[in-house]
């Protein structure tokens, strides 16, 4: 059976963080997602990783969303541990983070 799940949720669910039945704060305790506005991984706006085997253009996220100020181009790059770990992580404080809850993807999602 397709999980009805769209985007990250579903993958949460195959990894055992997620129930299907559960709801965001059920899951929101144990799932933080650390990123920042250049990021278009995080952001699920990622043209172009579908050429590298890579198709999670997912805006939804499990959990809480803790977004780093950023000003700058956005791109791929932004996604990189060393690059998050050089310009945020190791030099501001932590951003606050919000429950992401009723969130909704494309509907294709639901499909693939």
């Amino acid at each position: 059976m397709i999980s009805p799940l769209p985007g990250e949720q579903r993958y949460a669910e195959r990894l055992g963080l997620r129930r299907s039945d559960a709801t965001a704060n059920d899951t929101a305790p144990y799932v933080f997602h650390f990123g920042n506005p250049g990021d278009v991984i995080m952001l699920g706006e990622c043209e172009l990783c579908w050429l590298f085997g890579y198709a999670i253009e997912t805006q939804c996220h499990v959990g809480h969303v803790c977004m780093y100020n950023f000003t700058g181009f956005a791109s791929v790059n932004m996604h990189r541990l060393s690059v998050n770990l050089e310009e945020f992580i190791t030099v501001e404080p932590p951003p606050p983070c919000i429950l992401v809850e009723n969130c909704t993807d494309c509907g294709e999602w639901h499909y693939l």
